[in-house]
């Protein structure tokens, strides 16, 4: 069953944090309200080893990247088998290959920054889809 709350959890030290399941993180709405909601940092936790070892462990990774950068939020990534990271704000990525057992001890900060995509969300690409389409009809029409 879907959840009916977006939840922020208080964190160390009165850090805010919000945890993305697996695939979660890779639709821009639901993180970009998780963080207008007052989350500092993102934490995803994900089941990547039914990918095996296809391009899609590192697809995965990529998105998250994306939300980071979206966002300017650090992102720790915990998977079972895929590619566990952390990523920072700017997209880059330390990665720590599956397929074994660790602990892993990763440095990662708190920012409460709202970026212009946190704010304002898809309109403005919207916006962009709207106009091309209309110069592309009136040029049609023109002729």
């Amino acid at each position: 069953m879907p959840g009916r709350r977006f939840t922020v959890f208080p964190g160390p030290q009165d850090s805010r944090f919000a945890v993305l399941i697996c695939y979660e993180a890779s639709f821009p709405g639901l993180v970009r309200e998780f963080t207008r909601r007052g989350a500092e940092v993102l934490v995803n936790i994900s089941n990547d080893g039914w990918f095996g070892d296809s391009a899609a462990r590192r697809q995965h990774l990529l998105m998250v990247r994306m939300r980071a950068i979206e966002n300017d939020r650090w992102i720790l990534r915990a998977t079972n088998d895929g590619i566990t990271s952390v990523v920072d704000p700017d997209g880059r990525v330390e990665a720590f290959e599956g397929g074994r057992r660790a602990v892993y001890h990763a440095r990662y900060g708190l920012r409460n920054s709202r970026t212009f995509y946190t704010l304002a969300g898809d309109w403005a690409a919207l916006a962009a889809v709207g106009i091309s389409l209309f110069l592309v009809i009136r040029s049609k029409l023109v002729v």
